[in-house]
């Protein structure tokens, strides 16, 4: 798995296909695997991982771990829940995605 450095200073995960990640919207930009408790942060429209989201604001407050804009105020989230359904649904199919898919094709 290689590491396209893009402009914006984003980091985009390139799969042994090619295939990148950050174009999937049923995967976490910040833990490179299929959603399981997608939230929306208000404000910039991004969707995370909620945990994963929890651990950036708490390390850095106020700014947006993904597009590293900063926000004012505390974060306001919510469900993602036409995320959730779309990534249950492909779970349940056997149609993984991100990393953990990555890491168990390998096995």
């Amino acid at each position: 798995m290689a590491r396209d450095a893009r402009s914006d200073s984003r980091e985009t995960v390139v799969s042994a296909s090619g295939s990148e990640d950050e174009n999937d919207p049923l995967v976490c930009p910040l833990t490179g695997d299929l959603f399981e408790c997608p939230v929306l942060l208000l404000q910039s429209g991004e969707t995370y991982e909620a945990g994963a989201l929890a651990l950036a604001l708490a390390k850095e407050p106020g700014v947006d771990p993904w597009t590293r804009l900063p926000f004012s105020g505390a974060p306001a989230t919510a469900p993602n829940k036409a995320v959730a359904a779309l990534a249950r649904r492909r779970r349940k199919e056997g149609g993984g995605g991100g990393a953990a898919a990555r890491t168990a094709a390998r096995r």
